[in-house]
């Protein structure tokens, strides 16, 4: 096993196809064959027929396996795609106190992973970059601790690279969703917990990642498959 399941509360974000990352369905079949537990055709075209390929019985959670290696997992579907945020803000009768919230389709170093469940308070794992790309910019304060985190094209700039690896307490859910941008239907994370931070007077502290692997398409599950089994992982 390349990861560990901790005695932690986890909220896993998987995301649906959309003109955004038009690769996500296809990424999401390969995932899904994976798990020989999901019943799951490979003809799925559509999000609606994926769901469908998984209901079987009477739900679309029927046919999925309740637990792993003795932990217990519960779905949640989020039939309004109304963001990141609006996805854990489903999650929150669920959860009772601190809990990690991660993306299903990076990948992470199990080090890495621990180092935030260990962390007291709340916490990003961040990606120390050369050369960044797009995505959220981590600006930091003179204690080291999150300001801002910047969303856009960082083409070229060193900095801080946030990974959507948080650990947060059930207080977040006391203050309001926040849009990603300006007239958006869609709440972003990042958009929301940074405000609740500084309502609260709760430091996000950056723990930074040895190592992130960002699944943007299938070609990067063979890409990164490959770095495992040389060992470069």
């Amino acid at each position: 096993d390349y990861f560990t399941i901790y005695p932690n509360l986890y909220v896993v974000l998987v995301g649906p196809p959309g003109n955004r990352k038009s690769s996500a369905m296809a990424t999401s079949k390969f995932l899904l064959r994976e798990l020989k537990s999901i019943p799951f055709s490979g003809e799925c075209i559509s999000k609606e027929k994926l769901v469908q390929d998984m209901v079987e019985q009477e739900r679309a959670i029927d046919g999925l396996p309740d637990t792993y290696k003795d932990k217990r997992i519960l779905y949640v579907e989020q039939e309004k795609l109304n963001g990141t945020a609006g996805a854990l803000w489903l999650c929150k009768e669920l959860l009772n106190d601190a809990f990690i919230i991660l993306n299903a389709d990076d990948i992470y170093t199990q080090e890495d992973i621990a180092a935030v469940v260990a962390h007291d308070g709340w916490a990003v794992l961040a990606d120390e970059m050369e050369h960044m790309s797009s995505g959220g910019r981590i600006v930091t304060n003179t204690e080291g601790a999150v300001e801002e985190i910047a969303e856009g094209n960082h083409h070229g700039m060193p900095g801080l690279m946030n990974t959507n690896v948080f650990k947060l307490d059930t207080r977040v859910f006391d203050y309001p969703l926040v849009p990603k941008a300006e007239g958006s239907e869609e709440f972003g994370l990042p958009q929301t917990v940074i405000p609740a931070s500084r309502a609260l007077g709760v430091a996000i502290d950056v723990i930074k990642a040895t190592f992130w692997f960002q699944i943007t398409e299938p070609a990067d599950l063979t890409k990164m498959e490959a770095l495992l089994k040389g060992g470069e992982v």
